[in-house]
Order: structure tokens, then C-alpha cells, then sequence
């Protein structure tokens, strides 16, 4: 690219104030949810706390090198590494079709490939693993909150959030509203589980009275 070329873009602009106008356009133009926003200001805050990157043109793809080894010096595996390039992927080429930097300092990025995962449980080989725990010495709490998660699909921090006004004991449902996607979703219980269920939530009105959560810590919180 010619200097005349570069001349066009905008190199001097704070990256923190680049940002939120990205993040303003993620949120108006694609409906992003808070949770992945969140995500995405986490690996941002990494990069800024491990580079000197103050300004946008100081995303360079030697910052990004630079980063990577430094990650993996701190004993960052390759998944979070390459998920943090992932979702800071986007922003470097939001600022190019913003003209804000002249070349993405992506573009030359190559992530290493990451040992697949292991295969997901079959059903019954959850339940298997659920069953089990009540043969274990752990506390009422884990129990009805693994039993949970199997039979709602939620994640973990869906489930860590969920408070008692969320669980319908008449229609048998539970409707999340801080998930993943922010978009809400409402799982219905079946008659099996909801048994079980509805004998922890008696169990923890008694353990955790003042609590607003349906599996709170041992502080009630």
C-alpha cells in the first residue's frame, strides 16, 4: 500500500474507543449477545494487558505474534490462544472496512490445530454418571445441580444465575434469560426429573431461605 494510500485511513484513534463503537455496531446491526460481548472484552483486555497496544495502529501482525508467544510462555493452552485470536479476528476487520488501519494485522495469523475434543456422553451414559454422584459423599447441592444440567441442556453459568422467579412449578418449566446468545429459551421438565427437582427446591428453601438463586453458594449468594 502507497503512503498516499495510507494517508487515507485514520491511524491516530484510541483502541478503547474503537472498540465500543465496534461493540456498538455488534449489538445494533447483529444482535450480539451480552455474554459473547463480554467474551470478547475479556481476550481484548488480555492483549492490552500483555502488549504496550494503546492505539488502533498499533495492531500490528507482529503484536499479534508477539502475543501468541507470550501466552504460551504464561502456559495458555492452544484452545484459549486460539480462541482469544478468534474473537478479536472480527474487530481487526471491522477496522479495515472502517478505514481505521490500512491492512488487517490478521490476515498472515495462522492458528494451530487443537487435539479434538472428546466425544460427548450418550444419554444414558449421563445419567449413568448422574446416578452415580448420589452414591458419593457430595453435598445435596451438586447433586440437583449436575442432575440439572443434564436434563435441561443449560450451561453452567446459566444454571449459577438462574434465580427462583424463573421456575414455573405449575406449567413445570424454566425460562433462561441470561444465556449465551441473549436470546431467552424455555425448557419444560419431565415428569421423572421434575420430582427430583421439585424435592431439592423444598430442600434448599430450608438451607438457603433469604437466597434468590436456585443453587447458590454456601453464602447464599
Amino acid at each position: 500500500m502507497t503512503k498516499a494510500q495510507l494517508a487515507c485511513y485514520s491511524p491516530i484513534m484510541l483502541i478503547l474507543d474503537a472498540w465500543q463503537e465496534y461493540i456498538t455496531d455488534q449489538e445494533l446491526l447483529r444482535g450480539t449477545g451480552q455474554v459473547t460481548i463480554k467474551d470478547y472484552r475479556q481476550s481484548l483486555d488480555t492483549l492490552l494487558r500483555d502488549t504496550s497496544v494503546v492505539n488502533v495502529n498499533d495492531l500490528t501482525n507482529v503484536t499479534f505474534k508477539k502475543w501468541v508467544l507470550i501466552c504460551r510462555e504464561r502456559g495458555n493452552t492452544q484452545a484459549t490462544i486460539n480462541n482469544n485470536l478468534k474473537r478479536l479476528s472480527g474487530f481487526c476487520k471491522w477496522l479495515c472496512q472502517k478505514r481505521y488501519l490500512g491492512e488487517n494485522p490478521y490476515d498472515y495469523i495462522r492458528l494451530r490445530e487443537v487435539q479434538s475434543v472428546p466425544r460427548a456422553l450418550h444419554w444414558s451414559e449421563a445419567e449413568k454418571f448422574v446416578d452415580a454422584m448420589y452414591t458419593q459423599r457430595l453435598p445435596k447441592r451438586d447433586h440437583a445441580f449436575f442432575d440439572f444440567l443434564l436434563h435441561t441442556g443449560a450451561r453452567s453459568k446459566e444454571a449459577l444465575s438462574l434465580t427462583l422467579d424463573k421456575i414455573d412449578t405449575v406449567e413445570h418449566k424454566v425460562s433462561f434469560t441470561h444465556t449465551k446468545s441473549g436470546k431467552p429459551r424455555i425448557i419444560y421438565f419431565g415428569p421423572k426429573y421434575r420430582k427430583r427437582f421439585y424435592e431439592y427446591l423444598n430442600w434448599r428453601k430450608v438451607r438457603w431461605p433469604d437466597s434468590i438463586y436456585v443453587f447458590p453458594s454456601r453464602s447464599g449468594k
